[in-house]
């Protein structure tokens, strides 16, 4: 069976990881086209995996992202020529979805952002079915299939991944001795007209978090010289060890926020984003705190950090959440082989 995945952002190249690797092993061919946006190459080399680069993700507005989608279009169709591929498995992707639709091929597409209706708009009229977790606050009729996870548990799952207390230590960290403060661009498709934490206030919280524990910022883009004191450069594959001993995660990053809060960290999101995955956490878990307000959020984290029953509480909460939530990766082998074993029956005929 001959399978392509289509990656465009480093979170997808997390979520397919663990697939590719596995679909690999029973013998299938697995291509990859890729996206130059923030370290998305940078993972798939650290990880040996091959692939072809399609387009840049450097670019911002609206217009440019249009026209990087038409050129992605348009070389993805040239590359499905050669390769020929039984199935096509992307992260919403909109020219997965095309190119499929034109090929003849199915297209798989996993969904976890209610937010991104831009992208959801051009890409799923044309998939075959449209996968998100019985939490997503969607409804796609039909092609909507769903399943009991998140999708970090795709790569974050204790039967994916081990966290490695050693790689802290290389940077002198001890666990639990830093904070996590993520920053976002705001640039995606999905954040328009959506809003995190002011510029000024950014500092401010930094150096209120900073008398409690280190803290090391992680930002999608370039900060004032003032924040360099906080920044640690690591290598990208390191981070989900970094994270899982981590004292807190603060900041914009539901992605992020979310993944503390499966590997057992409390979080403070700072966000106006509604996401099923975050709402979740907030009220089914209790993992997670999300608001609008950055006086607001400064006030949860320091109640966080002062309670000395922080890290014991969700530890409970996690076994809880990995007592009801199932490895994703486990689902994603089993739909992508029988969509893959379907459609190359009907090629063969």
């Amino acid at each position: 069976m001959r399978i392509l995945f289509e990656i465009t952002h480093p979170k997808h190249a997390h979520l397919f990881r663990n697939a590719i690797f596995e679909l690999t092993q029973r013998g299938n061919i697995i291509a990859i086209t890729a996206r130059e946006k923030d370290v998305t190459t940078c993972l798939l080399d650290s990880w040996n995996l091959e692939y072809t680069l399609l387009s840049s993700g450097k670019g911002r507005g609206i217009i440019v992202l249009g026209l990087e989608l038409l050129k992605r279009d348009w070389r993805l169709w040239r590359f499905t020529r050669n390769f020929r591929p039984d199935i096509i498995v992307a992260r919403v992707g909109p020219s997965a979805a095309h190119v499929g639709f034109l090929i003849k091929r199915p297209v798989l597409v996993f969904e976890d952002t209610e937010d991104g209706v831009l992208q959801q708009r051009i890409t799923f009229p044309f998939v075959t079915r449209v996968c998100t977790a019985t939490h997503y606050e969607k409804d796609w009729g039909k092609k909507h299939i769903r399943y009991q996870s998140f999708d970090e548990l795709a790569y974050l799952h204790p039967k994916r991944f081990i966290p490695d207390e050693s790689i802290p230590r290389e940077y002198g960290l001890e666990p639990g001795s830093y904070i996590i403060a993520r920053f976002v661009s705001w640039q995606a498709a999905h954040d328009i007209r959506k809003s995190g934490i002011k510029t000024d206030h950014k500092l401010k919280t930094l150096l209120a978090l900073e008398k409690h524990a280190r803290v090391l910022v992680v930002s999608e883009s370039p900060m004032p010289d003032e924040f360099k004191r906080f920044q640690l450069p690591f290598a990208p594959n390191q981070f989900h060890h970094l994270l899982a001993f981590s004292k807190l995660t603060f900041g914009e990053s539901s992605t992020v926020a979310v993944e503390g809060a499966i590997l057992g960290i409390p979080g403070v999101l700072v966000n106006s984003m509604n996401w099923g995955a975050v709402n979740r956490l907030v009220k089914h878990y209790k993992m997670l705190y999300q608001t609008q307000s950055e006086e607001e959020a400064l006030r949860i984290a320091m109640d966080l950090l002062l309670d000395p029953n922080t890290p014991s509480t969700w530890r409970l909460r996690r076994e809880k959440l990995l007592c009801q939530e199932a490895d994703l990766t486990d689902w994603m082998i089993e739909q992508i082989e029988f969509w893959g074993r379907k459609s190359s029956s009907i090629k063969n005929n």
